[in-house]
């Protein structure tokens, strides 16, 4: 390999040595290749971590969403000292970050959520709970993490999200009116 290919190659690769891997959590981890496999009635769907990246100077963990084999939608996670963020949807920020899941963890707390995402106000307020739930991928001991009052008159919109520790999401509920998707956990694969 020339000099100059050399120079290149480490030009290149020189910002991903220096970075630092994105804050996990035990409810939300984000080591790289990290996977959770969800059925959806008929349906199959894989969200995964593919890299690490910074956003607005903070490192992120990228997670994709698979479906049929292709990435249908990204976005970037961060987690803090006082919870996990959802920071951009699609490449779009979101303004202010959405806290999904408040530390410390305490049963009853309540936190309000008013964001920007895509150009579309979302605001309503989280609640924290726990819950015992049996998916395909098993039977876990879960906090939750739901808001009932998104949306608006016309189209109320609710949230339940049911958190592991050492796995992550196991299961998830989204209702727009009388209708609702669900996500419950296939298989689960630890990154490194």
């Amino acid at each position: 390999m020339s000099r100059l290919a050399c120079l290149f190659a480490l030009l290149i690769s020189a910002p991903a040595l220096g970075q630092q891997p994105a804050p996990s959590s035990p409810f939300y981890p984000t080591a790289v290749g990290t996977e959770w496999t969800y059925r959806s009635g008929p349906f199959e769907i894989t969200e995964r971590v593919t890299k690490h990246e910074v956003i607005d100077g903070e490192t992120c963990a990228r997670v994709e969403t698979v479906f049929n084999g292709k990435v249908v939608s990204h976005e970037h996670i961060a987690v803090r000292g006082d919870g996990v963020y959802r920071v951009s949807v699609a490449g779009t920020p979101v303004v202010p970050p959405l806290q999904i899941i408040h530390f410390p963890v305490k049963d009853g707390d309540r936190w309000a959520i008013n964001s920007t995402v895509k150009g579309q106000a979302v605001a309503g307020t989280f609640t924290l709970g726990a819950a015992q739930v049996t998916v395909p991928a098993g039977k876990f001991q879960t906090i939750t993490v739901s808001g009932k009052d998104f949306g608006t008159k016309d189209k109320p919109l609710a949230f339940t999200y049911h958190f592991a520790p050492e796995v992550g999401k196991v299961k998830q509920v989204v209702a727009v009116g009388e209708r609702s998707t669900v996500l419950e956990l296939k298989e689960f694969k630890p990154g490194s």
